[in-house]
């Protein structure tokens, strides 16, 4: 199943946020792998099983590639999360600050992924697409 939506949410005093009940379901269970891209505005999350594909399929392959420096990128800006028995998750202190969270944040479904956004960040990357007159659909 895609994951799709928009969602609205506060981080609480302890750094937590109420995960939506539609993401919740989609995760599948109470553990997904939370990943700072370094290039990007947003916390992105992961199934753990999508997770393991990904670091398989990119960081070892056996074809005489070095990917030490990439190996270090996935797994320095990704850490595995729990959502508690009231559906939390507890938010890393360095995540929070990467993403530029201070209270507000947006949840967006992103198809294979989902992705946690600081409100502000989000109404301004959301502000700054433009989208042509007409969209030709392949539906």
């Amino acid at each position: 199943m895609q994951f799709n939506g928009c969602y609205e949410r506060t981080l609480d005093a302890k750094k937590r946020i109420v995960m939506p009940p539609k993401i919740r379901d989609m995760i599948g269970s109470k553990e997904f792998v939370l990943f700072a891209k370094p290039d990007e505005d947003c916390l992105r999350v992961y199934r753990e099983e999508q997770w393991e594909e990904i670091t398989k399929s990119l960081l070892f392959v056996n074809d005489g590639v070095d990917r030490t420096d990439l190996q270090r990128i996935f797994f320095l800006n990704s850490e595995n999360c729990e959502i508690d028995s009231q559906n939390r998750v507890l938010m890393p202190s360095r995540f929070i600050e990467k993403a530029g969270i201070v209270r507000d944040i947006v949840i967006v479904g992103m198809g294979m992924r989902v992705e946690i956004w600081s409100k502000e960040r989000y109404d301004a990357m959301i502000n700054s697409i433009s989208v042509p007159d007409k969209i030709s659909l392949p539906f």
